[in-house]
């Protein structure tokens, strides 16, 4: 019996088994083989397809086997047993099952150390494993991008992409109808990009930001969508107003200026800051539009509230230079826009240290080392780091 369990620890032929037919073993073992062709038989009754077991799966195939060989008649036994007789076959199963039973049981109840990712991070914050910024053409083409800065241009019927190495990769778009879906650019965390559209405007789009655009604006508007946080530089064009849809919340209305829109999905509102020019903002849930002057940033909740307050621009839009500055904002929120940048994540051991208001500047053109030191400095704390990429605050 202990050879059988042996097989159950043996990954490579629990996925020979799952794969092959066991009756065509060709092997002078014919215990091995008539008990993979009972596994297999009791593997298609559980539904199992992964060769690593656990303990639950290789507790119940060993309670099947039992019951196979309980079931099984003496003559077919002979083979399997070889000098085992069914009785000891049967006592050394149920002896494997206590011992499994038991182990697993201990293994509970004894005190257990708890493991530091698994203590501070969930599924639903792991690092995301596709680092390149991606475009989605609007026939489906996708185009893979691996720059930590690309700099994507609209010509006429062409998309360049000019990369860090000074090479340009050219697409043809002439067979994109600009009556069909949108384009979209998708840039992961530890990415920005910088787009010139086909208007001539400029857009500077920030680490974990999806955005969407038509091939080609209309006679009428020019209509974009914006998940993340990007830095607009619009051309002037009075009979087009340049309209963006802020995380299905906020609209702004522009003909020609400088302005920064940060609408992540995981913040609580949309905040616009207005550099130079002109805009206007509404709500997505009423048409009720007002002016913004330079200088000014509208923050506007989910439920359309909207409040206005003079602010430090630079403060808001220096991450274009990989400068990030901050006024007495939470120590979380600061860290959030830090994962954005490097693609990393941290997790707080006491959760009130993230609503500490710090003060400072980080330039993220520097080694992580030398950030998550003046962070430590500035916030009083001590940050760890106990996997690739994921840190804890103390």
């Amino acid at each position: 019996m202990n050879r059988f369990i042996k097989y159950l620890d043996d990954e490579n032929f629990i996925r020979w088994i799952c794969n092959n037919d066991p009756d065509g073993i060709q092997d002078k073992n014919d215990n091995k083989q008539q008990f993979a062709s009972m596994l297999k038989k009791i593997l298609n009754e559980l539904n199992i397809k992964e060769a690593h077991l656990s303990q639950d799966e290789r507790t119940e195939i060993l309670n099947r086997l039992l019951q196979e060989i309980e079931s099984s008649p003496k003559s077919s036994m002979r083979v399997v047993t070889g000098k085992w007789s069914i009785a000891n076959l049967t006592r050394y199963a149920a002896a494997a099952l206590i011992v499994l039973a038991m182990g697993t049981s201990l293994y509970l109840l004894l005190p257990q150390k708890e493991d530091s990712y698994t203590k501070y991070f969930s599924q639903e914050t792991q690092i995301q494993s596709n680092n390149n910024t991606q475009i989605i053409l609007a026939d489906g083409r996708v185009i893979d991008i691996d720059s930590k800065n690309a700099n994507i241009q609209y010509d006429k019927d062409k998309i360049i992409i000019d990369r860090n190495d000074t090479l340009s990769k050219e697409k043809d778009l002439s067979s994109i109808s600009s009556a069909i879906a949108l384009n979209q650019i998708i840039i992961p965390y530890g990415r920005t990009a910088r787009l010139t559209l086909p208007d001539g405007s400029t857009v500077h789009l920030n680490a974990g930001t999806h955005f969407k655009y038509p091939p080609s604006f209309s006679k009428h508007t020019r209509e974009v969508m914006l998940k993340g946080e990007a830095y607009f530089e619009i051309a002037s064009d009075k009979q087009r107003p340049f309209i963006v849809n802020a995380n299905d919340r906020a609209l702004i209305k522009v003909l020609g200026t400088h302005f920064d829109v940060s609408a992540y999905e995981d913040d609580n509102s949309v905040k616009t800051t207005l550099v130079e020019g002109s805009i206007s903002i509404s709500s997505t849930v009423n048409d009720k539009w007002s002016l913004v002057a330079p200088g000014e940033q509208v923050e506007m909740n989910a439920q359309g509230k909207m409040t206005v307050k003079q602010v430090d621009t630079e403060q808001y839009t220096s991450w274009r230079e990989g400068i990030f500055m901050f006024d007495k904002e939470s120590f979380s929120s600061v860290l959030k826009k830090v994962e954005r940048y490097y693609n990393i994540r941290f997790a707080f051991e006491e959760p009130l240290r993230g609503e500490i208001k710090i003060s400072g500047k980080l330039n993220l053109n520097t080694e992580m080392e030398e950030i998550i030191e003046v962070l430590q400095t500035t916030s009083s704390t001590s940050i760890s780091s106990i996997k690739g990429g994921y840190y804890v605050v103390k």
